[in-house]
């Protein structure tokens, strides 16, 4: 009776499963959030700490990125590059060949290891045992605080790492983070992850395969299930996890590239839809039958934000070489033609940095302004609005910023206390206002917006950046 009952079950939830897929795509996530509403905020009290929980040893990489590949040589070292990319260079790389027997692969990890490469990957062989058990053997040899398995034919954008660690770093009641992914390819598409819920995740996946996770959280969890070779493994293994009480948490950006082709993992995978899901609910029932299992999951989960979440971030050779960099800083929804204007001026040189503070709406992410920013940082989806000063500051500490502007400051600048507290003596700190706004006392230089939109007081900007150049 137990065995009909468990079948009844699965039949019913692959039912709905395929009524939702039926659903035109125009439609599909307002019809999504009605069957299954989002997870509601936390009523629990917030708890802060004083610093991270988990301090990084000397010599520790702060993330470990894990890259299973069987015959993906084509697009290894697309992936490669785009860690060795990113804004936060305290990674090490872990390159897992599962036993390719195509003739590119082999060369391009050959080269991979080669005497000219940069320091810090890793390339470990092994005989083809399926991709969740090349995962978990990197895993294994992973040194860092965080995980992030990336699979060899997707690519991150260069502030991923960096933004998924920082929310951790600065919430220690999450223990996974993730970004939505660019569907590129075979499928053009945006494909928005959702934060961790256990009841949601009964129906479907909304958790990135590219998720960071803290490394205790993957060890606990067993790793991914090794058995499940022909896919859903990473369903499985986040609903594990989310089953133990780790908290997964979503930042709405377009932060990784997910390559559709009719290789793709997924492909293969959804043909055989049944037969996996059918795997993943016999593997974990509870998750599936026990409704209050659940819901005591969800009471237990905490916020639990950190007063100094920079305390393993804020070491300035974790970020490697970068441009030198102005920082504009925005209490509010700035113009784009605003920002365009102060991109041609500085002409990369140096580049501009955005960082949206307070509770505005979201400008963009990486790329969104016309490629314009070296980084854009929108800091309601990485850290409490208390925390956004002491980033402002972070920055400045860890990046060769050579001016730090407000947009329309007000009486009391994101960042303004914190940054001047620092006082370096070759920084910037200037405002950009309309003809009217308030300029807060103690700023170097004053950018007025015009109405026909030019910049007015440019030029001593450029003197400030370029003084020799301007004498």
């Amino acid at each position: 009776m137990k065995g009909n009952g468990m079948s009844f079950a699965i039949t019913r939830l692959l039912l709905l499963q395929q009524l939702v897929l039926m659903i035109p795509k125009g439609i599909k996530e307002t019809v999504r959030a009605t069957l299954f509403p989002p997870r509601a905020p936390l009523d629990a009290p917030v708890e802060w700490l004083e610093t991270p929980p988990v301090r990084r040893d000397q010599g520790q990489p702060l993330v470990s990125v894990v890259i299973p590949c069987y015959n993906y040589g084509r697009f290894l070292n697309d992936a490669v590059a785009s860690v060795r990319a990113q804004t936060l260079r305290d990674v090490e790389i872990i390159v897992v060949d599962d036993g390719s027997t195509d003739d590119v692969t082999p060369c391009v990890l050959d080269a991979l290891e080669g005497p000219d490469q940069e320091p810090g990957l890793t390339v470990i062989r092994q005989e083809n045992q399926g991709a969740p058990a090349a995962r978990n053997t990197g895993i294994k040899a992973a040194r860092g605080l965080y995980i992030c398995c990336l699979d060899a034919d997707d690519t991150m954008e260069p502030t991923y790492l960096e933004k998924c660690v920082l929310l951790m770093e600065g919430n220690a009641g999450v223990s996974l983070a993730y970004s939505w992914l660019r569907v590129t390819g075979a499928e053009e598409r945006v494909w928005k992850s959702e934060s961790l819920d256990l009841d949601r995740m009964r129906y479907y996946n909304h958790v990135s395969i590219s998720a960071v996770f803290r490394r205790e959280a993957g060890l606990e969890g067993g790793g991914f299930c090794a058995a499940m070779r022909e896919g859903y493994e990473d369903w499985e293994f986040w609903l594990r996890l989310g089953a133990r009480g780790y908290r997964g948490e979503v930042i709405p950006e377009m932060l990784v590239n997910y390559r559709r082709h009719e290789a793709s993992f997924m492909n293969r995978a959804r043909k055989r839809h049944a037969e996996l899901f059918d795997d993943i609910y016999r593997r974990n029932p509870a998750v599936f039958e026990d409704g209050d299992s659940r819901r005591a999951v969800r009471r237990g989960y905490r916020d639990l934000p950190v007063r100094n979440p920079f305390a393993n971030l804020d070491d300035p050779d974790q970020y490697g070489h970068m441009l030198p960099m102005v920082v504009l800083v925005l209490s509010g929804a700035a113009d784009a033609d605003t920002v365009g204007r102060l991109v041609k001026l500085l002409r990369n040189d140096p580049a501009l940095c955005v960082v949206q503070a307070g509770d505005a709406p979201a400008g963009g992410n990486d790329g969104s302004r016309d490629g314009s920013a070296v980084a854009d940082y929108t800091l309601k989806h990485l850290l409490p609005s208390g925390l956004h000063g002491g980033f402002v500051a972070h920055l400045v500490r860890t990046r060769p910023v050579r001016a730090v502007l407000w947009h329309d400051p007000g009486a009391e600048p994101v960042g303004l206390a914190e940054v001047s507290g620092l006082a370096p003596d070759d920084l910037l700190l200037g405002a950009v206002t309309r003809p009217d706004g308030h300029v807060p006392p103690g700023l170097d230089l004053h950018l007025v917006v015009r109405p026909d939109g030019s910049l007015s007081g440019a030029e001593h900007l450029s003197q400030g950046l370029h003084p020799v150049l301007v004498r």
